[in-house]
């Protein structure tokens, strides 16, 4: 088991997927994606500036980052995607 120490109180797991070389990549609301090795080392954590809520992995090792609000009378979606080391493509 391996423990991680979080910024803020109302910070919390959103969403986890395994990685092709066997570590993991999650979310972290508000807003962080991080990801581990097979041991549970952090190898990146990076903030993308939305409450992401869900991570999903396509078979390229790329996985989609969604998120949704309301804003107003309309409810909004945003998907992104990133690579293995968190860049957006």
């Amino acid at each position: 088991m391996k423990t991680f120490s979080l910024i803020y109180d109302h910070e919390a797991v959103t969403d986890i997927e395994e990685t092709l070389n066997n570590g993991y990549i999650f979310t972290i609301s508000p807003g962080y994606i991080t990801k581990v090795d097979k041991r549970g080392n952090i190898e990146w954590s990076k903030y993308f500036g939305l409450s992401v809520s869900s991570i999903k992995k396509f078979s390229n090792n790329y996985f989609i980052l969604g998120d949704k609000w309301r804003s107003g009378e309309n409810n909004n979606l945003v998907l992104m995607s990133i690579d293995e080391n968190g860049n957006i493509i």
